[in-house]
């Protein structure tokens, strides 16, 4: 098939094919736009394409990187099929780059709100929810310790007000993980309703068009310490306004599901996203920045009003039945905590007869794991709570580009 669009002969070569990783596990290029003519254009947008050598490409496209200016990098993308084990995929998500800054507050709702009255809006800092996620010490009796995850446990069971991508309706998800990214360059956009909210600029935002990051939605960079961005007219979606449908409504389960038994909300009003003008955007130098993951299908969350992207789309567990693959490494992976370095092993192996009890330990943890996977599932209990107890090495997907 003939195509219009540029392409590379290295990315066609292995477009589609899957790379095995670890014992289970795949890496897999299965889509990409630009080339690296598109880097170079970009970074020459004010000499003209094609006026300098090579090497003098290189230095450039080299400064560019020194000084932070990465938006000719953007002008390329790739889109990954990735399988890998949780504690793989918790590790690989905290250094992504999309990020939102400290303050930025996430909007939830009380369960007991939304049987009165449709939505009880209750709102928490990022940094706090990161902040909850830690697990707690009991300092004076650590024999009394009983759960040290609490109020992480708590957090995921609240109500995260996110849009249903299809219909633009905002419902409710769960959040999955939080992860503090670092002090990162950030910028505040401002919508002409008043709402703010500050990120950087490979963050995703549900503009009129599509899912897109700041930077490639609007050209956001910094120049001098100051916000520069393309002209026009750029619009995003926001928490919501209600709307009515048609009271001639004939569809007997539509009305069970959405009927409640105090409907201080008509039946009939739905509360849909809706599109506010981006006013401008202001610098605001670095700051610490946080991420949330949610429950899939749809990955994005309400912040500051604001309907934005959480980065990732993983397998969900909530809607689909988990594949039962988890992961063993082999003999020359296992290995001691290193002394020297509290976030690696040693360089050699642990002894056979060490690796053998662990192993044995490991299998007879997920047999028990994945009994009560399947019997719970065989019961009908919501996925969502029966997945709850699989240990970290079973096995997940996700797109990533």
């Amino acid at each position: 098939m003939e195509t219009k669009r540029p392409t590379i002969p290295a990315a066609e070569e292995i477009l589609g094919g899957y790379f095995p990783v670890l014992d289970h596990g795949f890496v897999a290029l299965v889509d990409y736009m630009g080339t690296d003519d598109d880097v170079e254009r970009a970074a020459r947008v004010s000499y003209g394409y094609g006026t300098r050598k090579v090497s003098r490409t290189r230095g450039l496209v080299r400064y560019l990187r020194r000084h932070r200016h990465t938006t000719p990098s953007e002008m390329v993308e790739l889109k990954f099929h990735c399988a890998m084990p949780m504690f793989v995929a918790r590790q690989w998500i905290r250094h992504r780059t999309a990020c939102l800054a400290e303050g930025t507050e996430v909007y939830f709702d009380f369960p007991g709100g939304v049987g009165r009255r449709g939505h009880q809006l209750y709102k928490l800092p990022i940094e706090e929810i990161w902040r909850r996620f830690q697990p707690t010490r009991n300092g004076s009796r650590p024999d009394k310790q009983r759960n040290p995850s609490y109020r992480r446990d708590r957090i995921r069971k609240m109500l995260l007000r996110q849009m249903n991508e299809e219909t633009r309706r905002i419902q409710h998800t769960h959040v999955v993980d939080v992860f503090r990214n670092g002090s990162k360059p950030v910028f505040r956009m401002r919508l002409s309703d008043g709402k703010e909210i500050e990120a950087t600029t490979d963050h995703r935002f549900a503009f009129s068009h599509g899912w897109e990051t700041l930077g490639d939605a609007t050209g956001l960079h910094e120049r001098n310490g100051r916000a520069v961005w393309d002209a026009g007219e750029h619009y995003v979606y926001v928490n919501g306004v209600e709307q009515r449908i048609p009271v001639d409504h004939r569809d007997p389960p539509w009305r069970q599901r959405e009927w409640h038994p105090r409907p201080r909300v008509p039946w009939n009003k739905l509360t849909v996203a809706k599109l506010v003008h981006v006013e401008s955007f202001e610098y605001v130098g670095e700051k610490e920045t946080y991420d949330l993951e949610v429950e899939g299908p749809h990955h994005n969350f309400i912040a500051n009003g604001i309907v934005t992207h959480n980065s990732v789309n993983e397998y969900s567990g909530r809607y689909s039945l988990m594949p039962l693959l988890f992961y063993r490494p082999e003999h020359e992976h296992f290995a001691l905590q290193s002394a020297a370095n509290r976030q690696g092993r040693e360089g050699e192996r642990a002894p056979e007869a060490l690796y053998r009890d662990a192993v044995a330990r490991w299998e007879r943890i997920r047999e028990e794991a994945s009994d009560a996977y399947g019997w719970l599932v065989g019961e009908d209990v919501a996925r969502e709570l029966a997945r709850i107890d699989l240990p970290l090495s079973t096995y997940t997907q996700w797109y990533w580009k």
